[in-house]
């Protein structure tokens, strides 16, 4: 059976007053939660890019696939460019 672990939940304007500790109990659980660092307007922002990016993509335009036993996806333009140009903008 899984323990349960409290995910640790901070309050700071900006990442660079995270402390000793706050950082520890982040690399003990994984993550961490940091409340009110963005305003709820930013985060609806956020959101809306993402849809966005989802609703613009045509999977019939790109189409590149991955396998650890065969690397020809490393030949792929698709996979050497769509860095550069996340959701085609």
């Amino acid at each position: 059976m899984k323990r349960a672990i409290a995910v640790p939940t901070v309050h700071v304007s900006t990442l660079d007053q995270l402390g000793k500790t706050t950082l520890t109990q982040w690399r003990d659980a994984g993550c961490l939660v940091v409340e009110d660092f963005l305003t709820t307007s930013v985060c609806d922002e956020l959101k809306q890019a993402a849809n966005r990016l989802v609703d613009d993509f045509d999977i019939d335009e790109t189409v590149a696939i991955f396998s650890t036993r065969n690397p020809t996806h490393a030949a792929s333009d698709y996979f050497e460019t769509s860095s550069q140009n996340p959701g085609g903008q």
